[in-house]
């Protein structure tokens, strides 16, 4: 099978990074990791996490904290568990995240689908949706979304920053690709700390090996979702907190998430000339394509007929928030999945095969 769905893109440093800290580093430090941390996080390492995230010591710890996850999916797990008390519905795009849309489910939320234009939500939908619901809790993607790629320009990131401001909306902000975005507008975290949770895995910037998240979140909110953790899985892994630590000191990572932007562009310029003529939305240095399907063509049978040549792509139905959103004009293909570029190119040509043949018959 040739994997257009999987995106996690990877670049070689990735593994001589892990090489290098086992076989040299880790046997220095392996005593620490018999310790047992606390549920929130090693402190050391989430010292570090918070000078990533470049923040401020105005704000951290006393408004903006940090806890450590095992994965970006466990952190929404454990946020949105922890906010069932105060929350029963949420705000956000109409197509977005699948396992974001699986664990509000699960834990009972009503989703409700904002208004996008080009540029993300509009004002207009989310000021319609808190007057007509209520409703007080905004899950978004706000950089590279997932999957429709819209960057959101920092001018309409004020509108929402002090919208939320004035009506008490608490944002979770899950920032999963915007380290692919080479010159990225402010996060809604620089703009409203206090109002803002803040999700960044090092899974994708890194490796799906690691999965360490940070949470920057409102001080107050703290101790509640750590009680999650702590029921879900004890509290992050010693060793892969270790592993953090030391990505974190060195400027190993930020060359890493140098080399995938690269990476990503130049997948971007191999496949995208194939989709001559086809209506799609991407950005230059993004890992996967958003793409619009021929009127005459759902995404369901493109599924399937891609899966009988082997070639696995994703309908937007998967995206999709509820059945009132239309996923079968839509699919994604991922560019991070399939290493060898050859397979990669190919696959993309009989993608588009496939769409001109259905759109004829």
């Amino acid at each position: 099978m040739i994997d257009l769905k999987f995106n996690y893109p990877s670049v070689p440093a990735e593994m001589d990074l892990i090489k290098q800290y086992f076989t040299k580093d880790f046997v220095h430090e392996k005593k620490d990791f018999l310790l047992f941390p606390p549920f929130h996080g090693d402190k050391n390492t989430i010292d570090l996490g918070a000078e990533w995230l470049g923040l401020s010591s105005e704000l951290f710890p006393d408004v903006v904290d940090i806890v450590m996850c095992n994965s970006g999916n466990q952190a929404l797990l454990c946020l949105l568990q922890a906010c069932r008390k105060q929350y029963d519905s949420i705000i956000t795009e109409p197509f977005t995240y699948v396992s974001f849309k699986s664990i509000a489910l699960e834990n009972n939320y009503q989703l409700i689908p904002c208004e996008v234009d080009n540029e993300g939500i509009t004002i207009e939908g989310l000021d319609a949706i808190v007057k007509n619901t209520g409703s007080k809790l905004l899950y978004i993607q706000p950089t590279i979304q997932n999957p429709t790629c819209v960057v959101m320009p920092i001018e309409r990131k004020r509108q929402i920053a002090e919208y939320a401001k004035e009506h008490n909306l608490l944002i979770i902000e899950d920032d999963a690709y915007r380290f692919m975005c080479v010159n990225p507008p402010l996060r809604f975290l620089d703009l409203l700390p206090e109002q803002t949770i803040h999700i960044y895995s090092l899974s994708k910037p890194f490796n799906p090996l690691i999965k360490t998240a940070f949470v920057a979140l409102p001080k107050y909110l703290k101790t509640n979702v750590a009680d999650y953790i702590r029921m879900s899985s004890s509290g992050n892994s010693s060793l892969l907190s270790g592993l953090t630590s030391y990505l974190l000191q060195t400027n190993a990572l930020q060359t890493i998430i140098e080399q995938k932007q690269a990476l990503a562009e130049r997948l971007q310029n191999m496949v995208t000339p194939l989709l001559e003529g086809l209506t799609y939305r991407t950005n230059p240095t993004c890992s996967h394509i958003w793409i619009t399907l021929p009127d005459a063509i759902n995404s369901t049978r493109l599924v399937n007929d891609m899966a009988s040549k082997q070639i696995i792509i994703t309908s937007g139905n998967e995206f999709a928030i509820d059945d009132s959103i239309n996923g079968e004009k839509y699919i994604r293909i991922a560019l991070g999945g399939e290493k060898n570029t050859e397979r990669l190119t190919n696959a993309v040509r009989v993608l588009v095969e496939t769409i001109k043949e259905l759109e004829i018959n």
